[in-house]
């Protein structure tokens, strides 16, 4: 038994069909054939998100749709026990996230199903975490949120708002990462082993927060749930680690030549 035949759909982008393809081929190999439902889906769930997508580029300079494409990638080729259903919420898991379409949307467009999952995968936004705010913060956040016209000093102050929210919403979602499914995990699994991969182009500081959290939430989860997946982050927290350490020693030697130079 084979996948169903590739149709091409009215104006349809070719790596749709490229993708279509590899895909197919893939769960032949694996005995797995598409049904008509899951071959739908799966041209639906690429062509959604590379429509999103496709102009975005991400901080590291990459396009953000090339970052969807490689979590499915990692996914489908990488790990053990693909299914068309974790390549579609590779392809969507940001979907939630990063663009206007919501959990309700997803509902209608790919069913139920995909749509928790890809919900389950999802952070929440930070305006839910405000509450949970210090004090002094809080006072902050409402003093500056619905002013258009802040000075520095009070922008300044924002940020650090922010930033704060951030790390109030992220400590509980890495918290709830072990409740989720298999299936669930694994993308999240790929998503942050590509995440590791473009990594070094970000500053040094969002390289430490990066490392840090594949260290104490990524690393001992992977390692009970995916013995691959732990391969995969040990080999990209060995290259960053690395690579930290040759910033660490650039570093150091220019500060050396600066001060050679400064004192003739």
């Amino acid at each position: 038994m084979k996948s169903p035949k590739w149709i091409p759909l009215a104006n349809s982008h070719p790596l749709i069909e490229t993708f279509y393809h590899e895909v197919s081929k893939k769960f032949e190999e694996l005995d797995i054939p598409l049904t008509e439902k899951e071959y739908q889906t799966l041209v639906t769930a690429y062509e959604v998100a590379r429509m999103l997508f496709w102009d975005n580029v991400r901080d590291d300079g990459q396009f953000y749709f090339e970052h969807l494409s490689q979590t499915a990638h990692i996914v489908l080729y990488d790990f053990p026990n693909p299914t068309p259903d974790k390549v579609i919420i590779a392809l969507l898991h940001d979907i939630i996230e990063d663009s206007k379409i919501t959990y309700e949307m997803l509902k209608i467009i790919f069913w139920e199903k995909i749509a928790k999952k890809v919900k389950g995968i999802s952070k929440p936004a930070i305006e839910n975490y405000i509450e949970d705010l210090p004090e002094d913060l809080l006072e902050i956040y409402y003093q500056t949120s619905n002013d258009d016209e802040l000075t520095a000093w009070q922008k300044m102050q924002c940020r650090m708002v922010k930033v704060k929210l951030k790390m109030l919403r992220n400590e509980e979602y890495f918290e709830h990462l072990p409740m989720l499914e298999d299936e669930e995990l694994d993308v999240k699994f790929a998503d942050r082993i590509h995440n590791l991969r473009t990594l070094c182009s970000y500053p040094w500081e969002k390289i430490i927060r990066k490392l840090q959290e594949t260290l104490k939430y990524f690393l001992p989860l992977a390692e009970q749930r995916n013995p691959i997946a732990y391969k995969m982050l040990c080999v990209e927290v060995a290259k960053i680690q690395e690579y930290l350490q040759r910033l660490k020693m650039s570093n150091f030697q220019n500060k050396v030549k600066e001060i050679l130079e400064n004192t003739g």
